[in-house]
């Protein structure tokens, strides 16, 4: 898991810097190779080799393994997972809206084998049904997913025209990336319209009941110059799926160069398999304990968090988002992370514990919810696999008494554990028995999500896969999609990690975002320096433009 030479056994998983989503993954690991049900909370109890071997000894019941349901179940129509219920639904209410767009699009600089990289990208779709997947409705009335055959992959040839959602998949499918040429065309009328392309591709919407749900194009701007782009839906993917599409992309594309067979193991499971087996779980009475835990959690919790906007709620929500890249000052990153294990937490803890300060200093509320989206993979069999596992938990988080950091982080450090010791029972399902009245205008539960993206297939130095002889480079996807009011991502990085702000432009101009963004590297340099001091006493300087408005006011 943390790309070790040597570990003691009596090192500390996160002092040799573990994290919440790292611990998942040694977690589940631990359970298939052992046989135990070991849980998050044990690994954070016993943070060990020696204290967490005594853990996994004392283990007495199995963990049984989620196995596929065959080959010729593996074309047959299976239910949708409560995840993708939820999208299926969202979808039909509005078929052209791309919010859950998954745009990849990526600069490859070098030579690139086209007809490698159409075959790789085959492979990747022949191996993951989820990529090849349709959504029907039953003869009950009750939405089915259905994956089509894969074809052989083949590159073809178009002129420089926009992106077209493709024709439909009716019983078979190829990721067959069509080539649009634009190395012709003079250098910044070129960029202009590489630009244009992307942005267009990136907002295009998927048809769920035609397919494909996957869809990439090649860009050529000059011989040795090329853009990728990989578009999924999310009901088919989320953002560790990327990372084993980018992964398998370069294993697969490195053995093709070189005329080599696929290196990859095949699949232990399919997407489909994993729906089925969650079905037939949640019938268990451990669910009806999950449900218990939440009801109790959120009773009482407030309907929305009020914040400050600088536009009025508008009665029905858009996705209309910004972004800003939160310039941590140097040294802050290591200082949160260590502030974060002397305090027994992890650096999300501790981000979601600053952020819940900020949030609370905002709206004058001391009881508020934050969404945390998990990867949803605790079972191992998962953690290869394409497919939309992501869960959501509704993250209380309580500040009354005017706690100090430290405090603060202490109760949201109990209050995650618990939240992923309950991570089973899926967001959706929790929303259905919640029965919570229908806002157009707000997400239901929370507004602001903390996100900390960490994903298996990167693995522990967070490095990007390299394709044989290219160099592979992120290409920006345009104006990002804003699912919430605001979304923190964390990311780690050679220097500890980014910070990104999206905001939803309905309420928040680029003016507030950066003032949320000096506000909050303030509350954490401040929590760093002195974790004991109240949340109350820690003074958020207003911008220049602000101070100078609020003093014409009193005037």
């Amino acid at each position: 898991m943390l790309g070790k030479g040597s570990i003691g056994v009596d090192e500390s998983f996160f002092d040799l810097g573990g994290h919440s989503l790292l611990a998942m993954r040694a977690v589940a690991k631990a359970r298939v190779s052992f046989g135990c049900p070991l849980t998050l909370r044990d690994l954070f109890e016993a943070p060990t080799v020696g204290s967490l071997a005594r853990k996994i000894t004392a283990g007495a019941a199995g963990v049984p393994a989620l196995v596929a349901a065959g080959p010729a179940a593996a074309l047959a129509a299976a239910p949708l997972s409560f995840s993708q219920l939820r999208l299926w639904f969202l979808w039909q209410l509005d078929p052209a809206s791309p919010v859950f767009n998954m745009p990849l699009p990526m600069r490859l600089a070098g030579p690139l084998d086209l007809p490698a990289l159409a075959g790789a990208l085959g492979e990747i779709v022949r191996r993951h049904a989820s990529l090849r997947t349709i959504f029907t409705t039953g003869d009950d009335g009750q939405p089915l997913q259905r994956a089509l055959r894969a074809l052989p992959a083949a590159v073809s040839a178009t002129a420089a025209t926009p992106a077209t959602s493709g024709t439909p998949a009716t019983s078979a499918v190829t990721a067959m990336p069509p080539l649009i040429d634009l190395s012709r065309l003079p250098g910044e009328v070129r960029n202009v319209e590489v630009r244009r392309l992307v942005a267009a591709e990136a907002l295009l919407p998927f048809d769920l009941t035609r397919g494909p749900l996957f869809r990439p194009r090649v860009l050529r701007l000059a011989a040795a110059e090329h853009v990728l782009t990989a578009t999924m839906h999310h009901i088919v993917s989320d953002g560790w799926s990327r990372e084993i599409f980018l992964r398998e992309m370069a294993e697969l594309y490195g053995a093709a160069t070189a005329g080599l067979p696929s290196p990859l193991a095949e699949l232990p499971i399919q997407y489909g398999d994993f729906a089925a087996w969650q079905r037939s779980a949640l019938d268990a009475p451990a669910f009806a304990a999950h449900l218990a835990y939440w009801r109790r959690q959120l009773a009482g919790a407030p309907a929305a968090l009020e914040l400050p906007a600088a536009e009025p709620r508008p009665p029905v929500q858009s996705a209309r988002g910004g972004s800003r890249r939160l310039a941590l000052p140097e040294g802050l990153a290591a200082e949160v992370g260590q502030l974060g294990r002397r305090l027994g937490g992890t650096p999300f803890m501790t981000l979601l514990a600053a952020l819940a300060a900020l949030l609370g200093r905002y709206s004058g509320q001391t009881d508020l919810v934050i969404g945390a989206p998990i990867a949803g993979r605790d079972r191992g069999e998962t953690h290869g696999l394409i497919g939309f596992f992501l869960n959501t938990l509704p993250l209380r988080c309580d500040l009354a008494g005017d706690p100090t950091f430290a405090e603060l982080l202490g109760r949201v450090r109990a209050t995650v554990l618990q939240g992923f010791a309950h991570q089973d029972l899926p967001f959706e399902r929790l929303l259905e028995e919640l029965r919570l009245a229908r806002d157009l205008s707000r997400t239901p539960l929370f507004q602001v999500v903390c996100n900390w993206q960490s994903f298996g297939a990167r693995g522990a130095s967070g490095a990007a896969p390299r394709l044989a002889g290219l160099v592979l480079k992120p290409f920006a996807a345009g104006q990002p999609l804003a699912k919430f009011d605001l979304e923190l991502y964390a990311e780690e990085s050679s220097e500890g990690f980014v910070l990104d702000l999206v905001y939803n432009l309905d309420l928040f101009g680029d003016e507030q975002a950066a003032e949320i963004e000096r506000h909050f590297t303030q509350l954490l340099a401040a929590a760093v320096a002195d974790p004991s001091r109240p949340l109350s006493e820690i003074a958020l300087e207003r911008s220049p433009a602000h101070a100078s408005a609020a003093s014409e006011q009193d005037s």
